[in-house]
């Protein structure tokens, strides 16, 4: 097992109402030919007010999650300084601008053509605490008494997603995979939807054709039109998907992805503010590396016992990597566990 060695990191911070201690480990695919193409931030106690937690997953490559790594927190500040948005609150910087801003800036650099990244980051600001996500990533705030308060939600490819519905009218080739521990039968199952517009299919189970008629401008054109977009029909077809050579989008938002911008896709973040109370317990960040082997509430139960066969906290990151690692995760996997009080 190959795994990118960190130094373990613990800070406690005296803010006005919390002392956080932090644990976080990254440990890179079992695909020994490829790169970690994960990356993370802390970045804590910013003029003792702020707070920033991170996760960046990359595809195609690791240049996106590199320079978001190293640019978003100067991409935050910028615009908190800024005379221009003094009038706004945080929420609307990171919901209406700053995202869209770096993605931009990604776009002109031209770092992200065939590659791109998830984001998913916590500011802790006061007694407020902001979750952006953009992506597959997650971050999940648990309380005291071990219930969850927030998760963000996963920008999968659904039919309950105006994202997703607008790029499938522009001829996006999307498709979900969902992957689930089996407790029972000790595996882990996955079940593929290929999401596409009804009228590409001449009946609901025609998915072996389907990808041969991606690249038909007949295609494009008869079922693509934005017109009568709220009489349209989509599909989420499969289990089974024939794979051919052509390229597929596994998300509805993303940094970077630049091929796929023709069809809508963004750096759309989703935005939530939560007021801290005192009650919060635990905050995990963690690659989908983690979370297609981990749910929500079975981390917490993870938590509670490695914490019980080992007492350090600092080791408590590496042992989910490792967890999700043997459940057969096979992708690059981080993990931050932010510990409040």
């Amino acid at each position: 097992m190959k795994c990118i060695n960190i130094v373990f990191f613990s800070l406690f911070i005296t803010s006005n109402i919390y002392a956080l201690s932090i644990s976080y480990y990254s440990l890179e695919n079992s695909k020994k030919s490829l790169e970690n193409e994960d990356r993370f931030i802390i970045n804590e106690d910013l003029d003792k007010k702020i707070n920033i937690y991170g996760v960046f997953d990359g595809h195609g490559g690791s240049l996106v999650a590199e320079y978001l790594k190293e640019n978003f927190v100067n991409f935050f500040l910028k615009y908190l300084l800024s005379s221009t948005f003094k009038n706004l609150d945080i929420k609307d910087i990171l919901g209406d601008f700053l995202f869209l801003d770096i993605n931009y800036e990604l776009e002109q650099k031209k770092i992200g053509f065939s590659m791109g990244s998830t984001a998913n980051i916590v500011f802790i600001v006061d007694k407020k605490i902001y979750f952006t996500n953009v992506g597959d990533s997650r971050s999940v705030l648990f309380n005291d008494k071990d219930e969850i308060i927030f998760a963000t939600t996963d920008q999968k490819p659904s039919l309950n997603s105006i994202r997703t519905k607008m790029m499938l009218c522009h001829g996006a080739n999307l498709r979900h995979t969902i992957g689930f521990f089996d407790k029972k039968d000790n595996k882990v199952n996955k079940f593929e939807r290929y999401i596409t517009v009804k009228d590409r299919c001449i009946k609901k189970t025609d998915y072996y054709g389907l990808d041969k008629k991606l690249y038909s401008e007949k295609d494009l054109e008869s079922n693509f039109s934005l017109e009568n977009f709220d009489k349209k029909e989509f599909y989420q077809i499969g289990i089974e998907y024939s794979k051919y050579d052509f390229t597929y989008l596994s998300l509805d938002s993303a940094f970077g992805d630049f091929n796929f911008k023709k069809y809508g896709l963004d750096a759309n973040c989703d935005v939530t503010q939560i007021d801290l109370t005192g009650t919060e317990k635990y905050l995990v960040l963690a690659t989908d590396g983690f979370w297609d082997k981990v749910g929500n509430y079975e981390c917490i139960e993870l938590i509670y016992f490695d914490l019980k066969l080992n007492a350090n906290f600092e080791n408590l990151a590496k042992k989910l990597c490792e967890t999700a690692r043997e459940r057969g995760s096979k992708d690059d996997i981080t993990v931050l566990v932010v510990k409040f009080k």
